[in-house]
Parts: C-alpha cells; sequence; structure tokens
C-alpha cells in the first residue's frame, strides 16, 4: 500500500493503519488475558497444547516443524522464482 500511496510512507492514512493496528493489537491482548469473560485462549493449557507433550518435547516437536516448514518454503520460493508462476 505504501508504495501507491501519493507521498510513501508519509502518508498519514498509511502511518494511521499501523499505529491504530498495534494499538488494536495490544487492546485485544490485554483484554483477553485480563477482561475476557470468556477467553479466545485458555492461558493455562499453553504448556500442553501439543498433544498432551512435556514441555521440552513440545518444544522439539515446534522447532522441528518451524525447520521443515522453513525449508518448504525455501523451495516454494525457489520454484516461483525459477518457473515465475505465482498465483
Amino acid at each position: 500500500m505504501a508504495s501507491t500511496a501519493p507521498h510513501g510512507w508519509q502518508a498519514g492514512y498509511i502511518v494511521t493503519m499501523i499505529v491504530v493496528g498495534l494499538i488494536l493489537i495490544i487492546g485485544f491482548g490485554f483484554y483477553e488475558a485480563c477482561l475476557a469473560p470468556m477467553p479466545f485462549l485458555n492461558y493455562n493449557h499453553l504448556s500442553s497444547l501439543v498433544y498432551g507433550l512435556d514441555v521440552a518435547t513440545a518444544r522439539y516437536v515446534g522447532n522441528t516443524f518451524s525447520v521443515v516448514f522453513f525449508v518448504f518454503l525455501f523451495l516454494a520460493s525457489w520454484l516461483i522464482h525459477i518457473t515465475g508462476r505465482f498465483k
């Protein structure tokens, strides 16, 4: 959006969207953590989100996923670059 704005990043609505977005994200986190009668995410269960695994094993599973996903995205971007096809 900033590249097509008349004055780039100096356009008021570009900066305003970023600031308002950050305020809304922070406000949502505060509301969820402190004020929500029924939270969207149950913070008490964060350590057991990966099929009831302990924290160390869950971290291992998460890191493995991150590495595999990074390699897949790298290969996908390389294929898009080589073929020039993206839709």
